[in-house]
């Protein structure tokens, strides 16, 4: 193939708009292109990056091969710079530039279903690079790598064959975004829940939410953008104000939603802790093991010194969380859980596009009729009993504040009703 211009890749692979993200940059880019650089990964390169991660044999020999099968093809190999050249060349945008991923047509076969691997990997040279300025234990950048493997077995107990479809996910990590820390992951982020975090000033120092201005809520007071809202819902709308003579708002009460009845506070007794836009740290939950209370506790710990010493531009007040297993009702549906102990950590908050496909889909291995639903496990049987009971389950946001972290969970003092 001697035409690497854009529309003619975009024919060679099939595709239609999919990369149209490329095409302002295609020309500049194809004009720095070397297809004999060192920037795509070898098969040499690759094993040697895969036994860097520490990655089992098994895979790294699928990761091998897909390499091989990529650099055979030159459509491949220019839109793999194309995603190199906005990446991670000394010019590409940081922290993260918005490229899009996409899943390539199966003409291209295993070269296709291996092809985000393949830039990924492109990445890995710059990734040590910035973890090693910082002074990141290397351990710890190898670890952080980790969720390759588990994505690849992942696609493979999905679809029966190998392949990796979370490179936008992998960024977050090789961009220096998200780390892992023992059981946890951790990831730079800032405050967007929609609220604004309240505390007392003395007393028993509760924490209160207010919805920030302009969020239209459905007459339950859940997010009228959440899973269910009837048409026929008007809605209504917030409005936060916080001046120095008052704090007026709408608050979160039980069970976790937004009160039509707004509060009065006064600005002496009660001082904002978190706020829109301000630095935190966001939690992800990686699929792979038990959420043991002791490991969390561990990983929680160590961010509380990794960040401070290798991310000391990044002062976060908070830690937050959006997840499923954040949802209150663990605490009285699946008492002395891990779920509950890992829910019963947070402040809660309603989610703007709250739903139950976490639990259906994490919980539960898919949405199906309600009488088909599995109960092979103590927290099946939990999760389908209160579905039984007319309950639902909501994908739910969570803040822990950075000096409530060492607090025992159960004596975080919290607004009447949580």
């Amino acid at each position: 193939m001697t035409d690497l211009g854009y529309h003619a890749v975009r024919q060679a692979l099939g595709l239609q708009d999919e990369i149209a993200w490329f095409e302002s940059q295609w020309d500049s880019a194809a004009s720095d292109f070397d297809p004999t650089g060192d920037w795509l990964p070898t098969p040499r390169t690759a094993g040697e990056d895969c036994r860097w991660i520490g990655m089992a044999a098994d895979v790294a020999e699928q990761v091998v091969r897909g390499i091989e099968e990529v650099r055979a093809n030159p459509a491949l190999i220019m839109l793999a710079w194309q995603y190199y050249w906005a990446m991670f060349t000394p010019e590409a945008t940081r922290p993260l530039p918005p490229v899009p991923w996409f899943d390539l047509p199966d003409t291209l076969g295993f070269a296709g279903r291996m092809f985000q691997t393949a830039v990924i990997l492109s990445g890995i040279p710059r990734y040590r690079r910035e973890q090693n300025q910082r002074g990141i234990p290397s351990p710890t950048s190898r670890e952080n790598l980790a969720s390759l493997e588990l994505w690849m077995r992942d696609y493979h107990r999905r679809l029966g064959q190998w392949g990796f479809d979370h490179g936008s996910w992998l960024m977050h990590h090789l961009c220096g975004r998200l780390m892992r820390l023992g059981r946890l992951e951790f990831g730079i982020s800032d405050f967007v829940f929609g609220f604004t975090l309240l505390r007392q000033r003395t007393g028993e120092r509760t924490v209160l939410a207010l919805a920030d201005s302009g969020l239209r809520l459905r007459q339950d007071g859940r997010f009228h953008s959440a899973q269910g809202t009837s048409p026929t819902d008007p809605g209504w709308g917030t409005h936060l104000l916080c001046t120095e003579q008052v704090i007026a708002g709408y608050p979160v009460v039980d069970p976790n939603v937004v009160s039509p009845q707004p509060v009065s506070l006064d600005p002496s007794a009660w001082e904002v802790v978190l706020k829109a836009g301000e630095p935190v740290l966001d939690i992800h939950i990686p699929a792979r093991s038990r959420l043991d209370p002791a490991a969390c506790d561990d990983s929680f710990a160590e961010a509380l010194e990794f960040f401070p010493r290798y991310f000391p531009e990044h002062n976060f007040k908070a830690f937050t969380c959006g997840s499923w297993l954040v949802d209150p009702q663990m605490m009285q549906k699946l008492p002395g859980s891990n779920m509950a102990a890992f829910a019963q950590r947070f402040h809660h908050m309603p989610h703007v596009h709250a739903d139950d496909n976490q639990a259906y889909s994490l919980g539960l291995g898919g949405r199906r009729p309600l009488d088909q639903l599995p109960r092979d496990t103590s927290l099946r049987r939990a999760l389908v009993a209160h579905m039984e009971n007319g309950g639902q389950w909501w994908y739910t946001n969570g803040v822990v504040l950075r000096e409530e972290v060492n607090s025992d969970p159960s004596r975080i003092f919290r607004f009447p009703g949580y």
